[in-house]
């Protein structure tokens, strides 16, 4: 109940144009359940029948998943890449300023208000945030494998700097189409081991990649968490401005596509391809409408 308690009482207290907006709350007496219902406006409501359960309703997100937009789409500018990780990166300077960290920034939590272009990109998912001061850190090893920073798979203290890693990750993803490093189940023993785990490259099909890309996507997948950007770093770098960010498509169209049908064939399956051409282990995403859970007290 009180990892329940505690996403609702983040989600009331916050108002930003890229997070998720929660309607209502409903509370019953002795289980809890917590359903996300995103209806159209005008359409017919369907009734849910859950005794003894929480609902958590939120603002309709019509357009799905931001990963599966960018994979429809096929090319992906830089511009409109900027646009999107600009969205991002202002929700999560508004979430670390009033000392909040995620812990699961991925695709799959990244929704669109509609399937138009230009569709404002919002968060979702709170399940896993926590209230954290800005110099405090925490030990709980939690998360997306894949989307992890190298400090929580050595199951080190981690500050808010992950939710930067995963931006990063976020970032590579919107611009790549992979994910950029090996994943071996997190045995990484120490810095020096991290920092070779973590060589940032990138692959062939993306060499067409501005430097001022390339330059974020290396401040923000930086080992030394002390030495990543913040997301304020970030929302002032010249790619997330726009001042140099160049109109240009990625090379890759084909590779993105394949990366759909793999989603679509396995369900995720828990696998995502990354950038040497194999697959690393992902959490499930819950459904674009609705998601349940369920706790007992």
């Amino acid at each position: 109940m009180e990892q329940f308690q505690v996403e609702i009482q983040v989600l009331q207290s916050l108002k930003h144009p890229n997070i998720i907006h929660i309607e209502d709350v409903f509370l019953s007496e002795s289980k809890i359940c917590m359903v996300r219902i995103c209806i159209p406006k005008n359409e017919r409501v369907t009734q849910y029948s859950m005794l003894d359960a929480l609902f958590q309703v939120t603002e309709y997100m019509g357009g799905g998943e931001l990963f599966d937009y960018v994979v429809d789409r096929g090319t992906l500018s830089e511009v409109e890449a900027s646009t999107i990780v600009r969205q991002i990166t202002s929700a999560v300077a508004y979430l670390h300023a009033r000392g909040i960290i995620h812990r699961d920034l991925k695709p799959e939590n990244l929704m669109l208000t509609s399937k138009s272009r230009g569709a404002s990109v919002k968060i979702i998912d709170f399940g896993l945030a926590k209230l954290l001061d800005a110099d405090d850190k925490t030990a709980s090893f939690l998360g997306t494998r894949g989307y992890l920073a190298p400090e929580m798979l050595q199951r080190q203290a981690y500050s808010m700097s992950v939710d930067m890693w995963a931006l990063g990750i976020i970032v590579y993803v919107l611009l790549c189409g992979c994910l950029p490093f090996d994943d071996d189940g997190g045995k990484i023993a120490n810095e020096k081991a991290a920092r070779a785990k973590f060589g940032l490259r990138f692959p062939r099909w993306a060499s067409g990649l501005s430097e001022s890309a390339k330059d974020l996507l290396r401040n923000l997948l930086e080992v030394d968490s002390t030495n990543r950007f913040t997301a304020e770093q970030a929302l002032a770098h010249p790619w997330v401005t726009g001042a140099r960010t160049p109109n240009k498509y990625l090379k890759s169209p084909n590779y993105l596509r394949s990366i759909k049908q793999e989603k679509v064939s396995q369900k995720m399956n828990g696998r995502m391809p990354h950038a040497n051409g194999n697959s690393v282990e992902v959490c499930n995403g819950n459904g674009p409408t609705i998601s349940v859970r369920r706790q007992s007290r």
